[in-house]
């Protein structure tokens, strides 16, 4: 029998919260492995219908969880923004190629740049794949100042393939923030390093 309740104190860092039941009652447990759809993010005050199942420790827990959301949402508001995110992140990296190529052309671009932007995308694509295989089987997570400090040192063009490619840390407005502040730092650092104006470095 499928029930329907108001999800409340949801943990979008840990990847759970809990149910109130509509009709009254003890609130239910809910992980995000047991939404049947990823497409929106869970939310506090959202409301939901789901089925319920004993949890190991007895309690009741939900499972089989939809989110009921306003038709103009799912069938336009959701994929349109979706798609609007995802063209601002591969612009992004578009717009980066560009720049590198034409700082390169300079001469004044060290090989070790290329090195550090491949091998920290390359373990950042590694960790968000980690982390969202985490988050599915609640198991540990690793800390979203991680997921940042990556992005910080170079690691952001594999962030945004990853968010793009398996759909994690790709929703939650204050990590997409801060996201894109350490992008723009980075991408800042870069500009002054190799700027045609700038002495020659000894690297």
């Amino acid at each position: 029998m499928r029930l329907e309740g108001t999800l409340r104190s949801w943990n979008e860092e840990r990847g759970f919260g809990f149910i109130h039941p509509r009709n009254g009652g003890e609130d239910v447990f809910v992980h995000i492995s047991a939404f049947r759809t990823r497409d929106i993010r869970p939310d506090s005050n959202q409301l939901v219908s789901y089925e319920v199942e004993p949890g190991q420790n007895g309690k009741l827990r939900a499972r089989n969880v939809d989110q009921i959301l306003p038709a103009a949402a799912t069938a336009a508001a959701v994929p349109e923004r979706v798609a609007r995110r995802d063209a601002y992140g591969w612009l992004a990296l578009l717009l980066f190629i560009f720049l590198y190529a034409a700082l390169a052309v300079s001469g004044r671009v060290s090989d070790i740049f290329a090195a550090i932007y491949v091998i920290t995308s390359v373990v950042t694509i590694a960790v968000y794949a980690l982390d969202k295989y985490s988050s599915i089987r609640g198991g540990w997570r690793v800390s979203e100042a991680m997921l940042l400090f990556l992005g910080l040192i170079g690691g952001w063009p594999g962030a945004i393939v990853a968010q793009q490619a398996i759909r994690h840390k790709s929703k939650k407005p204050s990590f997409r923030r801060a996201f894109w502040a350490t992008v723009v730092l980075n991408v800042a650092v870069f500009i002054f390093l190799n700027s045609p104006w700038r002495p020659g470095l000894p690297i």
